[in-house]
């Protein structure tokens, strides 16, 4: 299989690279460090129940309480 994608300047398309966790890490800087794993658990939790359903939305999103406090 040969390589495929963007070769700027010295990066080269062949290069090893591992994968990180991207649902460890901060989004937003807040006092309250919201994980994007949680962020995206808190958009699908509004589209599911719709804005305002705290209750349920917070069931779906297993580190939280419905107020946004850290279990």
């Amino acid at each position: 299989m040969s390589p495929v994608g963007a070769e700027i300047g010295p990066h080269k398309n062949d290069h090893s690279y591992q994968f990180v966790d991207p649902g460890a890490i901060e989004i937003f800087r807040s006092k309250n460090k919201w994980t994007a794993r949680e962020e995206l658990q808190l958009l699908n939790g509004i589209e599911q129940y719709g804005f305002g359903n705290w209750e349920e939305i917070s069931q779906r999103i297993e580190t939280r309480t419905a107020d946004g406090t850290f279990i």
